[in-house]
């Protein structure tokens, strides 16, 4: 594969550290089909928020593999990404390497077994890990590069890893916040098995055993990390409080990072107006706008399989009642349509 080289600018034209301000990064964590691509989304619209999608994968799905931005364009023809991609910050750190050698740094450090390691290293001191050191450089500057380019004070980044939150403690120009959002693992584990369509391809359909013993330690690994940020600068969000009350939740949020927005997207309690955004990587619901109706998917209450629930709920079970989940779901007598999750 032909290595996908970026424009280099002179170090002399790059902020120094002390003449910039810290940016501040809301990173979601947890286990997916819990709802964060359409919060990311809300987040969005609050004036002096961005919402960046998953920023882990901007240099795989978006340089590499030159995927769709969710303003419809390939992300290496909006106008957003081109101008971080091409930012005197990033192009500096940059200097070296190129996306390939980015992604093989990824998969390298930034992998969910390194997370114990990971955690160990001191905000501010090197790591002794060269590809770890690398890529937090890297990793630092696209934040700074994406608060330049859109203005935003919070940069709302929906890559939902653990280890992704971890890193943001060694960011010198970043002030870090993490929201962990989790989910029913039955709802997830019977989304997981339904057919979905994403990057243009069917997503791999994951058994109900697979799912929740992912669940289990993602949410586990979400907690480690959790533990390491002050309480002022963390927020546990469930799924089914988010979609009962989506105000409530994003003013909480607001809350979390400090800020006061002057607009507000909520034109109902249940209503949200989503404009289009630049969103690098996340599901299909990226791509929606207009006046969206936040509503709990609770299709699974009635048409999940027995044995599904029963093997949910077993792998489960040890934090069931942590995240205020009941043993036995309630059974939904009607069939309610579907309408976020991710």
């Amino acid at each position: 594969m032909t290595p996908i080289a970026l424009e280099v600018t002179p170090a002399t034209e790059m902020d120094t550290s002390s003449e910039r301000d810290r940016v501040k990064v809301l990173i979601i964590t947890g286990w997916g089909r819990s709802g964060s691509t359409v919060l990311s989304n809300i987040l969005g619209e609050l004036d002096g928020f961005f919402s960046a999608g998953e920023v882990h994968y901007l240099w795989l799905r978006g340089v590499i593999r030159r995927l769709l931005c969710a303003c419809r364009r390939p992300v290496l023809e909006c106008d957003v990404w081109t101008s971080v991609l091409s930012s005197p910050a990033l192009t500096d750190a940059m200097r070296g390497l190129d996306a390939e050698q980015v992604v093989a740094i990824q998969r390298d450090a930034v992998r969910m077994k390194n997370l114990r390691r990971v955690l160990g290293v001191r905000a501010g001191q090197p790591s002794g890990w060269r590809e770890l050191d690398d890529y937090r450089r890297v990793l630092n500057a696209t934040y700074i590069a994406i608060s330049a380019e859109t203005g935003a004070r919070v940069i709302v980044d929906s890559s939902k890893r653990p280890i992704n939150a971890a890193l943001l403690r060694l960011l010198e120009d970043v002030d870090p916040y993490v929201v962990h959002l989790v989910r029913d693992p039955r709802a997830v584990a019977f989304s997981r098995r339904r057919l979905k369509m994403a990057f243009g391809r069917r997503m791999k359909q994951t058994g109900a055993s697979q799912s929740t013993i992912k669940w289990v330690h993602r949410n586990l690994k979400a907690e480690a990390v959790r533990r390491r940020f002050p309480d002022d600068r963390s927020l546990l969000v469930r799924y089914e409080d988010f979609v009962a009350d989506p105000e409530a939740s994003v003013k909480a949020i607001v809350a979390l990072v400090g800020e006061e927005p002057r607009s507000w997207p909520f034109v109902h309690p249940n209503v949200v107006q989503l404009e289009p955004n630049h969103a690098v990587s996340g599901n299909q619901s990226r791509y929606r706008s207009g006046p969206i109706e936040i509503r709990a998917d609770e299709e699974w209450r009635h048409e999940q399989k027995l044995t599904d629930r029963l093997i949910a709920t077993a792998c489960a079970l040890p934090l069931l009642k942590r995240y205020g989940y009941r043993v036995r779901p309630a059974i939904a007598r009607r069939r309610v349509q579907m309408e976020r999750s991710s």
